[in-house]
């Protein structure tokens, strides 16, 4: 698994926001944030990939194509890069995400995409190969 520092940072900013506007608890929100941190964050198998200038500035053409905002455009640009160097190899790239935007934009780019707000399991055990029977 893998995401970019600045996927990091969103996945945070989404959770502090979920904790101050009442949809998390405060237990909820600390226990999220060591999971993360212990899942992500921390885990030896996650790749966290770095956000430079060359990568933003790469991403700029993404902006106007697919009207969407600087750190989606980012966001997006890394995963194509991971996208293409994932070419030669038998690994798969998916993309989660619950930003509208990004989710259409990468789509047109041929990313396959889960959007766990408006997916069900089922679907990304379909999208995974995972029979029901496991």
């Amino acid at each position: 698994m893998a995401c970019s520092t600045l996927g990091i940072l969103e996945i945070v900013s989404v959770l502090v926001r979920k904790r101050n506007d009442g949809r998390l608890s405060r237990e909820l929100f600390e226990q999220a944030m060591v999971e993360f941190k212990a899942e992500v964050i921390e885990h030896e198998e996650f790749l966290a990939a770095s956000v430079n200038d060359e990568l933003l500035l790469s991403a700029l053409v993404l902006i106007s194509r697919h009207n969407i905002n600087a750190t989606d455009a980012a966001i997006l640009r890394s995963v194509l890069n991971l996208q293409q160097a994932l070419q030669s190899s038998d690994s798969e790239l998916m993309l989660w995400s619950s930003d509208k935007r990004l989710v259409r934009a990468a789509q047109t780019e041929g990313i396959l995409v889960f959007n766990p707000e408006e997916e069900t399991i089922a679907h990304l055990h379909q999208l995974l190969g995972i029979s029901k029977e496991r």
